[in-house]
C-alpha cells in the first residue's frame, strides 16, 4: 500500500472573507445576550404574581424599619 506523500498545500485564503472572531469576543456577545434575556425574564416575573408579593413584603419592611426608627427616637 504506496501512499502519496506529496505535500498538501494550505488551503487559500479568500480575501473577502471576515476574521473570525476569539473566543473571547463570541463570549462577550454571548454574555450581552443572556443578560438581555435575564432582564426580560426578570421584568416579567416582577410585573406577576412574584412582584406583587415582593412588592408587599417590602412594604412590611419598611414600615417595620419606619416603626422601629420611630420607637428609638422616643427612648432618646
Amino acid at each position: 500500500m504506496e501512499q502519496d506523500a506529496s505535500p498538501v498545500d494550505p488551503p487559500e485564503k479568500d480575501a473577502d472573507a471576515q476574521p473570525q472572531e476569539s473566543g473571547f469576543e463570541e463570549a462577550l456577545i454571548d454574555e450581552e445576550a443572556l443578560r438581555d434575556m435575564v432582564r426580560q425574564l426578570v421584568r416579567e416575573e416582577l410585573q406577576g404574581t412574584v412582584g406583587e408579593r415582593i412588592t408587599r413584603n417590602v412594604r412590611r419592611l419598611v414600615r417595620r424599619e419606619i416603626q422601629r426608627a420611630l420607637t428609638l427616637q422616643d427612648f432618646d
